[in-house]
């Protein structure tokens, strides 16, 4: 049997270690599916401001409701049976209302008067717990709304001169939402008042007035009655003064 060389035997050795060898460039790109650390998270969704107000068309100083529970707390489903679709998770954590004069509120049902006629921008800012927010804008238009009706009455109702008579106007009442600030009387009496006889209250809800003709004398008694809006109403009753007979 011939011998191989020693030298050849090692080289062959060699040879063969590094044909068997897989070089890390030889090694195929695999990829696949992570596994996740941690649960899933919901998707990030934006919410949806709604609200409806009621009357349509308040008058001043009236209260108006507002309602912002319509919101969604992602984004509005209209083909859904519910309008917000019910697929979205989490909650409504803020209501910010701008009622458009200078006032505003955080509930999501608010109530609120509109001190003078006009159209307001009023609008509602919602914000989600994902931090998310979303507002919208509805035009509530305020109208000056009924005015007052005035009315008194009269005690006694045939007086003598120089009788205290007393005139009542607080049977007048305002229209709604509105409130009486003033009541304006003119007794239709032109005498001069006698020497030392202190001038006579011409305004004010309840009045006392003395009439100084000896002859009998109808007076004709006005009374205006003025709302905070500025509106304004009258009403006319006659009272016959007559000395003792």
């Amino acid at each position: 049997m011939s011998k191989v060389p020693f030298r050849s035997l090692v080289l062959l050795t060699l040879g063969l270690a590094s044909a068997c060898t897989v070089q890390n460039s030889d090694i195929p790109g695999l990829s696949g599916p992570s596994e996740g650390t941690g649960p899933l998270q919901a998707p990030v969704v934006t919410p949806t401001a709604r609200f409806s107000f009621s009357p349509s068309a308040p008058p001043a100083n009236s209260p108006v409701q507002f309602d912002g529970s319509l919101s969604c707390v992602g984004p509005a489903d209209p083909t859904a049976v519910t309008p917000c679709g019910g697929n979205a998770s989490g909650a409504i954590t803020a209501y910010n209302w701008n009622f458009g004069d200078g006032t505003g509120g955080s509930d999501p049902v608010a109530s609120h008067k509109f001190g003078v006629a006009g159209t307001y921008a009023v609008t509602l800012t919602v914000v989600n717990s994902s931090g998310r927010s979303h507002t919208t804008s509805h035009p509530v238009p305020v109208a000056v709304g009924l005015g007052p009706t005035a009315n008194f009455t009269i005690s006694p109702t045939d007086p003598e001169p120089y009788y205290s008579v007393v005139f009542n106007g607080q049977a007048s009442t305002p229209g709604t939402g509105h409130t009486i600030q003033q009541w304006n009387w003119d007794f239709g009496d032109v005498f001069p008042l006698p020497p030392g006889v202190p001038p006579q209250a011409t305004t004010g809800s309840v009045v006392t007035h003395q009439f100084f003709a000896l002859p009998t004398t109808t007076y004709t008694i006005v009374l205006t009655v003025v709302d905070e809006a500025g509106q304004s109403s009258s009403t006319t009753k006659t009272l016959t003064v007559k000395p003792k007979s």
